[in-house]
C-alpha cells in the first residue's frame, strides 16, 4: 500500500498524485482499505480526498466495520459527518450487530452523537 507511506508522512500531494493509479480498495490483512485507516488516523484531508476519487464510505472491513464506525469510536465528528455526506449508512452493523450510533454511544462520542442527532432531525 504505496498511499499508506503518503498518509504516515502526511503527504497530501503525492497521495492524491497517486489515487488514479493506485485502487483506493485494496485491503490489508485485516481487511483495511486505505480509507479505514485515514479515518482511524483522523486525516480528515485524505479522507476527503478518498472519497472525492470514488472510495466507498460503506466499505467493510473484516469486522464488517466501516470507516462510519471508526470515526463513532473516535468521535472524529467532522470525519464522520463528510462520509455520511457521501452516503455513508447509519444504519450498517457490525459483526456484533452495532450501527455507528451504538458506537458512538459505546464510547461518549458525544462529537459525533450531536452530528447524528442533527442528521435525524433533517
Amino acid at each position: 500500500m504505496e498511499l499508506l507511506a503518503f498518509l504516515e508522512n502526511n503527504d497530501i500531494e503525492n497521495f492524491e498524485e497517486n489515487l488514479s493509479i493506485i485502487t483506493v480498495e485494496e485491503k490489508n490483512s485485516k481487511g483495511f482499505t486505505i480509507l479505514h485507516l485515514a479515518v482511524e488516523e483522523g486525516k480528515y484531508e485524505f479522507v476527503d480526498a478518498l472519497m472525492y476519487h470514488g472510495a466507498d464510505p460503506n466499505v467493510e472491513n473484516k469486522n464488517h466495520e466501516t470507516p462510519l464506525h471508526i470515526a463513532a469510536k473516535k468521535d472524529f465528528h467532522k470525519i464522520f459527518k463528510l462520509l455520511w455526506e457521501y452516503g455513508a449508512d447509519l444504519g450498517q452493523e457490525d459483526y456484533k450487530g452495532r450501527t455507528p450510533k451504538d458506537i458512538a454511544l459505546e464510547n461518549s462520542s458525544k462529537k459525533v452523537l450531536k452530528e447524528i442527532e442533527e442528521i435525524e432531525e433533517d
